[in-house]
């Protein structure tokens, strides 16, 4: 079981940063999410698309234009005017609540790892 959860993991957390690393629309627009008469193409694979997406961006000496390549608009807040000190709250709420859930996933973990002791 453990073996099959680290490899879930691994392939959970590669899909995830594939993701959070390009952008959808970009995606979208450029791998036929839709066709010409705006019906679903059965065929767009989301990942495979990002990630040649992603390869491309990081392969790439070129500039590129916002919204596009490595999709990280969070950082361009500052320069569009957002007060640093609403930029650290929102950051420090995103890492509280990141060490929340963690905390609470290993305290299960360890719950469920000594009612399988008790069994």
């Amino acid at each position: 079981m453990r073996p099959t959860a680290i490899v879930l993991f691994i392939a959970g957390l590669a899909v995830q940063a594939i993701g959070i690393a390009t952008s959808f629309l970009e995606a979208a627009v450029g791998g036929g999410y839709y066709d010409s008469t705006y019906t679903y193409r059965m065929k767009f694979a989301p990942v495979w698309t990002q990630a040649r997406l992603l390869w491309f961006y990081a392969t790439s000496h070129s500039p590129v234009l916002i919204g596009r390549g490595f999709d990280r608009w969070w950082l361009l807040l500052a320069k569009a005017g957002v007060a640093h000190g609403m930029l650290w709250a929102i950051g420090l709420t995103e890492i509280a609540g990141a060490a929340i859930s963690g905390w609470m996933l290993w305290r299960s973990w360890k719950h469920s790892e000594s009612a399988a002791e008790f069994l």
